[in-house]
């Protein structure tokens, strides 16, 4: 992949950033790529265009769009490259501006995100809304550039090709390449924290993967040409935040399809780290009290049941966008 060629050919300065950082003690040294230092306006303008379609669509954050409100004109350029290419480690502080900027608009449009919750409940959800469509926008970002740069780099030694006009030209195949090849590695990771070595980052990103594909599944049940709802994903939250619909198995089985593949490609230490977590696991290494003469029988379907009752269904119960309000609000009035 292009990525990787990058990564090859630049190993040695991306290695001696990393020597610098471990000797200023600054895990950081590597400088964010600030765009508007180095485009002409027209550039500029189509490098944010692009990175706005990259935008999660599902999501609190997201609505702004539909008043017409742009993160780049709201925040500054400075914030909104900061938030795509900047440190894992400051993700945090540009939620913040965020979350604030999403308040106060709210308060300058008399929008009603609030619902009954006190100002600090509030705050607290549309902060986690905001870390999660950050975490959400740079990997789709991620994924996408990947694409269009792997296919542009191809192109530009036949014609010059550029890479915006090659996403304008091609961009339903780079979105059909994307989607083919979503579950080729764990790239996922990139964008999030880097290299996962914990057992609750790896649950964290198979559950973050599997409502990435969840998304991408539109035609189901019940979301209908007079439906709100846009995917599977926001069918599931809606039937555990209301009831299971009569079609219930097959979204279960749909989800657990998804986590047994992702749970499936895992090393066996990972594996043998996530079974611990699990009633079964757990149960097993404390009746080996520490000591074994033989690999633990790791049964992954102990694992997939795990993730999807503790993470998935969870973070399923807690998900709220504007569609999902207005089904939720429609079944309600039905049932009064």
């Amino acid at each position: 992949m292009f990525f990787e060629e990058f990564l090859k050919k630049n190993r040695n300065k991306i290695l001696g950033y990393l020597m610098l950082s471990e000797m200023l003690n600054n895990p950081e040294a590597m400088e964010t790529p600030l765009p508007q230092a180095f485009l002409s306006d027209e550039r500029l303008e189509t490098l944010k265009r692009w990175l706005e379609d990259c935008m999660p669509l599902h999501n609190m954050i997201a609505d702004l769009r539909d008043w017409d409100i742009h993160l780049a004109e709201g925040l500054g350029d400075e914030w909104y490259f900061e938030a795509v290419f900047g440190a894992e480690s400051s993700i945090e502080s540009w939620a913040e501006d965020l979350s604030d900027f999403f308040i106060r608009i709210c308060d300058e449009y008399n929008l009603d995100y609030n619902q009954g919750s006190d100002h600090e409940e509030f705050e607290n959800i549309v902060f986690e809304e905001a870390l999660l469509f950050l975490k959400e926008w740079r990997y789709n970002v991620f994924k996408r550039a990947e694409k269009a740069l792997y296919i542009s780099n191809i192109l530009k030694k036949l014609d010059n090709t550029d890479l915006f006009e090659l996403e304008d030209a091609f961009k339903d195949t780079i979105k059909k390449i994307s989607k083919e090849d979503e579950d080729e590695d764990d790239s996922h990771n990139l964008f999030r924290t880097g290299e996962v070595n914990t057992s609750e980052s790896l649950e964290s990103e198979i559950m973050q993967k599997t409502i990435f594909e969840l998304k991408e599944i539109t035609e189901t049940a019940l979301s209908g040409d007079d439906s709100s709802l846009a995917n599977a994903w926001e069918e599931i939250c809606v039937q555990i935040q209301y009831e299971e619909s009569v079609c219930w198995d097959v979204y279960d089985q749909t989800v657990r399809g998804i986590v047994a593949g992702h749970v499936e490609e895992l090393s066996e230490e990972d594996k043998i780290e996530l079974w611990a977590e699990t009633d079964n696991g757990g149960e097993w290494f404390y009746d080996q009290g520490g000591e074994t003469a033989q690999g633990p029988p790791i049964c992954e379907d102990d694992i997939v049941d795990y993730i999807i009752k503790e993470y998935l269904y969870k973070e399923a119960g807690d998900w709220s966008n504007k569609r999902i309000r207005a089904f939720l609000d429609q079944q309600y009035l039905k049932n009064k």
